[in-house]
């Protein structure tokens, strides 16, 4: 696994060899509308009995995928391989929202140069296993329990005093 990277409108490619602490399973790529780079990639012992992750981030590029820094790290280590593939999704209002293979979600504000994790109490222990932008711009989230849309305040709402179009903004949460 890894990232690869063509220079000449997909003729060819090549590999990146720039990704810290040998972390190769790469699971999302997101290029936000500032052009920086996001991955989410983690180190994993390939093991056909009991595969591992042992340990998994958010990687930032800034210099198109050339070199890459590690921005937040998945608080678990060492846990078996989940039958999820964490995401990384841009909001409307410019905040960026990423799954974690502990179940968790993170949020940047800042082109995702620092993360926080979000404290949904709605969630209780229940684990996040992808998130997604819905046709209606709201933050659609697979839990272990089922699908619902999340709303975090500053995060899935918009001022509704802005001039742009409803169906560029998401879902108010009053």
């Amino acid at each position: 696994g890894g990232i690869t990277k063509s220079t000449d409108d997909g003729d060819t490619w090549r590999w990146t060899d720039s990704l810290p602490e040998g972390m190769t399973h790469v699971t999302t790529l997101l290029t936000l509308t500032s052009g920086t780079v996001l991955a989410h990639c983690a180190r994993v012992v390939n093991d056909p009995v009991s595969p591992m992750v042992e340990s998994a981030a958010l990687l930032r590029s800034d210099d198109n995928g050339a070199r890459w820094t590690i921005v937040a790290r998945d608080f678990r280590s060492n846990i078996p391989y989940p039958n999820m593939e964490p995401n990384i999704v841009q909001v409307a209002n410019g905040a960026i929202i990423a799954t974690m293979y502990s179940g968790n979600v993170v949020v940047s504000f800042d082109d995702g140069e620092r993360w926080d994790v979000v404290d949904v109490a709605e969630l209780g222990t229940t684990q996040v296993n992808n998130i997604t932008l819905g046709r209606d711009s709201s933050l659609l989230v697979s839990t272990d329990i089922g699908v619902g849309r999340l709303r975090i305040p500053n995060v899935t709402s918009v001022d509704d005093q802005s001039t742009s179009s409803r169906a560029n903004q998401l879902v108010n949460d009053g």
